[in-house]
């Protein structure tokens, strides 16, 4: 059986996107809505190769390895060059010395050498046929009061370039299921109000609007969601659910 890595929400839709995104005829697939495991759901296409080869196996969350720098670096000069803040604020990490860079990624995710009010957090990478880097999340292990306000438990970023065809819906998917691999029970994302993309995403994945409030220094709404990890109530088709969302931790941007 064919399985899809979408939500029945725009199926067709993510599956066009993303066979443009590969230089693929965009397949039409009809995924079921019924309430069973989102994995387990099947998918029907007239390309199956676009939504699972595709959207599975063509993109992996791996941990940052040196084998990519220069995608990587690459990716980090596209936000800058648009004048873009790096979300997730691992981004802003120096890597001239990519072993460094790496040692230090490796350390904050065991929460050593932590600047002060900061958690324990985790870098993975979004990649696209195994070489190139085409997004970057950040999964923060616990949360302060602080990040309950404005923050939560996942940043993320896409390429510029790489923009448009659905791919912050799978990085933030596979991020939540990592989340859960954590022991979280549930997670919190925030997003600015005004960030549209970044709010459809997080419903998407099961996001469930909590509150919104005004952030004074930052001089924006901010909505805060939150994903149950659970897997007992699932209305998206049991999701590996968890939070994307700004934090002190993350730095600004769409996910922080």
């Amino acid at each position: 059986m064919r399985r899809c890595l979408s939500t029945p929400v725009n199926t067709s839709t993510n599956a066009q996107a993303a066979a443009r995104f590969f230089g693929r005829k965009p397949a039409i697939a009809a995924c079921s809505a019924r309430s069973e495991p989102f994995a387990a759901r099947p998918c029907r296409s007239e390309n199956p190769a676009v939504t699972e080869s595709v959207l599975q196996n063509r993109l992996q969350l791996e941990t940052p390895h040196a084998g990519l720098q220069d995608s990587y670096r690459n990716l980090v000069r596209e936000f800058v060059e648009r004048g873009e803040p790096l979300v997730p604020f691992t981004l802003s990490f120096p890597n001239d010395d990519f072993e460094a860079f790496l040692s230090r990624l490796a350390a904050c995710s065991r929460g050593e050498g932590l600047p002060p009010g900061f958690v324990p957090h985790t870098t993975f990478w979004l990649v696209r046929d195994g070489v190139e880097v085409v997004g970057v999340s950040n999964l923060r292990h616990e949360l302060t009061d602080a990040l309950r306000r404005e923050g939560g438990n996942i940043g993320y970023g896409i390429r510029p370039s790489a923009r448009g065809f659905g791919l912050a819906h799978v990085l933030l998917r596979h991020t939540l299921g990592r989340a859960r691999e954590l022991g979280l029970a549930e997670a919190w994302l925030s997003c600015a109000k005004g960030n549209k993309a970044s709010a459809a995403t997080i419903l998407a994945n099961g996001g469930e609007f909590v509150s919104e409030e005004l952030i004074d220094d930052r001089g924006e709404i901010m909505q805060r969601y939150r994903i149950r990890l659970d897997g007992n109530t699932d209305a998206f088709g049991g999701v590996d659910r968890a939070p994307v969302s700004a934090n002190r931790n993350a730095g600004p941007g769409k996910g922080r």
